[in-house]
């Protein structure tokens, strides 16, 4: 299946946030496009009220909705190939796409454009069994309320008062339009209205959406307008910036900064008997995941109970020697999945010095941290929760810096701590005095 318009990761995991947190209501999409929010929306229960001016987007409303949209190839070359098509209830929507493909060569402005046009209509049939078997194994399933063909504006100003509005509109004049031009040439079908989007000129109509409805809006665009209702700031991948800005009661702020750097090689360790001065420097950086893995067999206790999961990890430094590892999991369910991140392992390396597993806990409350957390997660987690695994009724290793959850379970304690306030030189330093964070 080709991704026409396709959201970035973190765009994805935002709006996803930001639609688990709502109860279910009207949403209203606008600019559908590969219907990524639209089938995000319907599977968290909500009713979804999609739109779009593509005719791709609109046969994929008529697969979703069960109707018919009718269409014509007018292309003769096309025409004959697609006779030799089964009807299915997915082919109008593959012959689209084969379009949409072979439109990158239909100028055939050289031997390589040729060449590929060539290849395309010679295994046309490849392709159409292939996609036909892709929409088999990933069929089409989740349901939409509505669908509007036509102009987003009219979709979203015809939206009820207390219906939520998502959009990510066209990042570029005419965008559409230059990406159809030859879908748009090769079949006739019943057009929609609508007017030309240019996203420069789009600040004071953004300003006026989240001013009076309840909205999501994504852009590359930083627009004076709307500066106060920006609540996220991410790195798409490739190589622009996406501001989100909403107007929705208590979504969490997410400030994205590129993915932290992974350190470029195995770091020296922390030596058994190497001590701590007044002026050590604490630092926190992520590091791969296989170093974790490979240290968790030397160093972890053979009585914990662990795996080697996870999806992101730190390493904590003492004068650039590493001697504390972390590894997250979101995946993993926590009590708050949304506000607390699961902790999958943290644990020292063999020392000299006393309470260094405590010192850990400390530093993994530090705003450094939750920095390094917001950045790869895209999301602003208030806290880390973590389970420990023991009969006892209470862990003395995280007794005191984490808090217990009263509803552990049988064999196993459930601690939780929400991130402070305090640097990481500062966290270090209340260890040292055996001070709490407060």
């Amino acid at each position: 299946m080709v991704f026409i318009g396709a959201i970035d990761k973190n765009s994805r995991v935002t709006a996803q946030q930001i639609l688990s947190a709502i109860p279910p209501s009207n949403i209203y999409v606008g600019c559908s496009g590969n219907f990524t929010f639209d089938q995000m929306a319907s599977r968290l229960g909500h009713s979804v009220h999609s739109n779009d001016v593509s005719l791709y987007s609109r046969l994929i409303a008529a697969v979703l909705m069960k109707e018919d949209f009718p269409i014509k190839c007018v292309n003769d070359e096309l025409a004959t190939v697609f006779q030799g098509w089964e009807n299915t209830p997915y082919t109008s929507l593959i012959q689209v796409v084969f379009a949409i493909k072979i439109g990158e060569f239909s100028a055939k402005k050289n031997d390589c454009q040729c060449m590929m046009w060539n290849n395309y209509i010679a295994q046309n049939r490849q392709y159409f069994e292939g996609l036909l078997d892709w929409f088999t194994c990933n069929p089409l399933n989740y349901k939409i309320a509505s669908f509007y063909f036509g102009d987003f504006k009219e979709h979203l100003q015809n939206a009820p008062q207390d219906a939520t509005l998502l959009l990510y509109a066209p990042t570029y004049k005419a965008g559409c339009e230059k990406l159809y031009k030859f879908v748009e040439q090769s079949f006739e079908y019943e057009r929609p209205n609508y007017v030309i989007f240019d996203s420069k000129l789009a600040g004071a109509y953004y300003a006026e959406l989240l001013q009076t409805k309840r909205a999501c809006i994504y852009s590359d665009m930083l627009y004076p307008e709307t500066r106060d209702h920006l609540i996220g700031i991410s790195d798409s991948g490739n190589k622009k910036t996406v501001y989100c800005y909403a107007s929705i009661p208590d979504v969490r702020h997410t400030y994205m900064q590129s993915t932290a750097k992974l350190l470029p090689k195995i770091p020296i360790i922390l030596r058994p008997h190497d001590q701590f001065s007044d002026n050590t420097e604490i630092t926190v950086n992520a590091i791969p995941k296989n170093v974790v893995s490979h240290y968790k067999h030397l160093f972890m206790s053979a009585k914990v109970k662990y795996s080697l999961a996870g999806d992101f990890a730190l390493g904590f430094f003492a004068d650039r020697k590493l001697f504390g590892f972390a590894m997250f999991s979101k995946v993993l369910r926590t009590a708050n999945e949304w506000d607390m991140l699961f902790l999958h392992s943290d644990f020292v390396v063999p020392s000299k010095i006393d309470r260094l597993s405590k010192l850990l806990l400390y530093l993994l409350r530090s705003k450094e941290v939750a920095q390094l957390i917001t950045d790869h997660y895209v999301y602003d987690y208030r806290g880390l929760q973590t389970t420990v695994y023991t009969d006892k009724p209470v862990s003395m290793k995280y007794r005191g810096i984490f808090r217990k959850q009263e509803n552990s379970k049988i064999g196993s304690l459930t601690y939780c701590a929400e991130f402070s306030n305090f640097t990481i030189k500062e966290c270090y330093q209340k260890w040292k005095t055996r001070k709490p964070l407060l």
